[in-house]
């Protein structure tokens, strides 16, 4: 008798939150960088950094949410 816990399943409220932490991320970014750029009145550099790091925010925080989906229960 094995005493590993289950693997959790993939359903549809663990791919809403993916997504919508991907959204929030990717928004977040995109309004820092807006921000600044009308702070610093520097459009568009900031707002294409911001989004950029949104992306890749948004990127990696999914791999570390999907990551246990995908790896033996050991």
């Amino acid at each position: 008798m094995s005493t590993d816990p289950p693997r959790p399943e993939l359903g549809l409220y663990a791919l809403i939150g993916i997504g919508t932490l991907n959204l929030v991320s990717l928004l977040l970014g995109l309004g820092i960088g807006w921000f600044l750029d009308g702070q610093f009145d520097s459009f568009p550099a900031a707002t294409l950094i911001g989004l950029a790091v949104g992306v890749g925010a948004g990127v990696i925080l999914s791999w570390f949410q999907i990551r246990k989906y995908f790896t033996d229960a050991r």
